[in-house]
């Protein structure tokens, strides 16, 4: 079954909004909606889209590359 890249991406910014409520006054959670920019909304594209050709699906490596790249963002203040 084919879905549509337009549909799929609708559905991840409709979740997006989901998990921010959920998250909503946690300590150090940057929210994803309404921008859908930065290493975290990045990093959510890459677990549905590529984690698929990770080696056994591991995630480990995505996540600690987007955390790599959050912590650097930080350090100059962005």
């Amino acid at each position: 079954m084919h879905v549509p890249l337009a549909q799929v991406m609708e559905t991840l910014k409709r979740m997006a909004a989901v998990v921010d409520k959920q998250n909503l006054g946690g300590a150090g959670y940057k929210q994803l909606a309404p921008g859908y920019a930065g290493p975290e909304w990045e990093a959510a594209l890459d677990l549905v889209f590529k984690v698929r050709q990770a080696p056994n699906g591991y995630t480990e490596e995505t996540l600690s590359h987007w955390r790599r790249v959050r912590k650097a963002m930080d350090a100059e203040g962005k």
